[in-house]
């Protein structure tokens, strides 16, 4: 008798145990189940232009029509920044930029040479996440700002982009709410190799989700190894820094710039060039795109401008073309 109530317990047990494992197969698969991808959705940033070529004012959502890929888009948000202009620069000094220093600096002082009058600047330097310093704070003396990134030097320490951007961004999010009528933006001047965040992307996006701050990304990603072996799991340096680099702009309606191996001083200086126009456009949209598809396929943009009330033309910039990231 003993024999079989010891027989029905061990069945028992086995049986509670085979339970208790059918029922973590199933939560592990519906934790496993991917969440919905969320809608496709563009932020892009428009200059008007009267006749003169002077930026138009008073325009409502009505008078821009957006088309992607020459399909009209429905615009879901539209906004006017006036053209004072709150730039946060974003250097990185780790150690893998050793070899680039100058090229962090001529782009650096070109930005701020297309500085106006009464916009303002800070500089914030980072390396790993215990060094991460706004070595100049808000200032519209470019002779202070270029004078501090003369100064900047390369360190050692695991990069921490991620958390450079995001110390930034609410550095940035303190003046947009106290003022709305100005337009925000950062540029990321690094090789985008993130190693050691405390932050994730997803916690940096979420802190950017209801603003309009555009970030600007110059990949300095030529020094970077194309594949890493360390002991538990490759690494692919430089495919995920461009990967960073384009999704960080394109979250935000900002642009991501690879500089190739080659690059010369005066194609850099282009590169900011087209930044600094670009930061000069007055007005945000939103709209969800009528395709859907996350394929990493270029996609091209236009927009058209109604007349003023009075008949007289208008003229629309809007970035040439954009990338939506396979996920």
């Amino acid at each position: 008798m003993r024999i079989v109530r010891i027989t029905l317990t061990v069945i028992f047990i086995c049986f509670l145990g085979f339970g208790l494992a059918v029922g973590q197969v199933k939560q592990s698969k519906s934790k496993n189940k991917k969440n919905p991808p969320r809608p496709v959705e563009i932020k892009a940033h428009v200059a008007v232009l009267d006749a003169a070529g002077n930026p138009a004012g008073g325009l409502k959502a009505g008078d821009i029509q957006v088309f992607e890929n020459g399909v009209k888009q429905k615009i879901t948000y539209f906004a006017r920044k006036g053209p004072v202009l709150n730039l946060g620069l974003v250097m990185d000094n780790s150690g893998s930029l050793r070899l680039q220093l100058e090229k962090l600096e001529t782009a650096g002082n070109t930005l701020v040479d297309s500085l106006a009058a009464e916009d303002e600047a800070l500089i914030v330097r980072f390396t790993s996440s215990d060094k991460i310093q706004v070595i100049q704070d808000w200032t519209s003396s470019k002779p202070k700002l270029k004078e501090i990134l003369g100064l900047m030097f390369i360190e050692s320490g695991r990069s921490a982009v991620i958390d450079a951007v995001y110390l930034t961004a609410e550095k940035l999010l303190e003046r947009e709410n106290a003022d709305t009528s100005r337009k925000y933006a950062m540029v990321l001047i690094s090789d985008v190799d993130d190693r050691d965040s405390y932050y994730e992307l997803k916690d940096l996006l979420g802190l950017l989700k209801n603003s309009d701050i555009q970030i600007f990304v110059i990949a300095l990603t030529s020094e970077l190894p194309e594949n890493q072996a360390p002991i538990f799991q490759p690494r692919h340096p430089k495919l995920t820094a461009e990967k960073l680099a384009r999704r960080l702009a394109w979250e935000t309606g900002g642009r991501a710039f690879l500089v190739a191996d080659k690059y010369t001083e005066d194609g850099l200086k282009t590169i900011t060039r087209s930044i600094s126009e670009e930061l000069r456009y007055q007005y945000v949209i939103v709209y969800t795109s009528t395709n859907q598809k996350r394929d990493g396929a270029a996609r091209k943009l236009r927009v058209e401008i109604a007349d003023g009330e009075k008949g007289e033309k208008r003229q629309g910039l809007i970035r040439e073309s954009f990338v939506v990231p396979k996920n």
